[in-house]
């Protein structure tokens, strides 16, 4: 089943068809032969998005066209249209990750497995957690992280995402009341690196690195593409990535990805998102590592 903001985006995209049906409707009454509307518009908002590519003032257009791709006349050259922008070297790293987010469901919906994989390897998506809950009210029970340091399940179990890159804790656990449910992962750094973890979470999600608390944000949303982020310098070795994600209602889902601070990958051989073999020497390892925030956190 696909994640709360890609079907979002889906339905978006069925229902502005219809305004603009109108548009170009009262168009052609009023003028001879009528302009072509459609095209016309999402060229002029790829357009403006290219003007401004260098900064995140290019989102704003380019989520309009993209939303609003499915009622051109020819909606792949649309896609074709964004990914030229994306590839363009002064495209900034976090307009050109919304490219690929964007591009890698209709990859998806195209059935081109291969590039849907290219888009995900660049946009650096956790795909797999091991997961502890649910637990009543909104912090986990002390002494949780303690069943890490042993080579055995305990209360943890692994869930992966699936095609898409959320994970659907919704499957697995349903919350009568206010819970919050772990979702963790582990880092390994090659050398000293600054890394940023941008999410986002339904319904909220504090975030942990080596049991002490990253980013803790007020409020609670609905699950977006990069909806928030949280900055650190690691030290070589193992660290401990938790997501603590609480949730009352509706679907319980978490998307993670690893970037660089500016929004650029990551290079695979400095950092990786990997399972350890020996998971008790990795949670030493973690417990005796060191990180420094680099920045506070942000939100969207």
């Amino acid at each position: 089943m696909p994640s709360r903001f890609f079907l979002a985006a889906r339905r978006r995209a069925a229902l502005l068809p219809l305004a603009f049906v109108l548009l170009c409707a009262s168009a052609a009454a009023l003028a001879a032969p009528a302009p072509r509307c459609f095209d016309d518009w999402w060229r002029a908002r790829l357009a403006e998005a290219r003007a401004r590519r260098a900064g995140p003032e290019a989102l704003g257009p380019l989520r309009a066209a993209a939303e609003m791709r499915r009622t051109a006349a020819d909606p792949r050259q649309v896609e074709a249209e964004m990914d030229a922008l994306r590839a363009l070297p002064d495209t900034n790293p976090l307009v050109a990750a919304e490219i690929d987010s964007v591009l890698f469901v209709a990859d998806l919906d195209h059935g081109d497995d291969a590039a849907a994989a290219a888009r995900a390897a660049r946009l650096g998506w956790v795909r797999e957690y091991l997961v502890a809950g649910p637990f009543a009210g909104t912090d986990v029970p002390k002494g949780l992280y303690d069943d890490l340091a042993k080579n055995e399940p305990g209360r943890f179990r692994r869930l992966a995402t699936g095609a898409e890159p959320t994970l659907p804790l919704h499957y697995v656990m349903s919350p009568a009341t206010r819970s919050v449910a772990a979702a963790v992962f582990y880092v390994r750094a090659a050398e000293r690196t600054a890394v940023a973890f941008r999410y986002g979470a339904d319904e909220r999600a504090r975030v942990l690195l080596d049991g002490k608390t990253l980013l803790d944000p007020p409020g609670r949303r609905s699950l977006q593409f990069d909806q928030l982020a949280a900055f650190a310098e690691l030290a070589p070795g193992w660290h401990r990535v938790a997501f603590e994600v609480e949730q009352e209602d509706g679907p319980w889902q978490l998307a993670v990805r690893l970037t660089r601070p500016d929004g650029r990958p990551l290079d695979p051989r400095a950092v990786e998102v990997a399972a350890p073999a020996d998971r008790a020497a990795a949670e030493r390892e973690a417990a005796a590592n060191s990180f420094a925030p680099a920045r506070g956190g942000r939100g969207t």
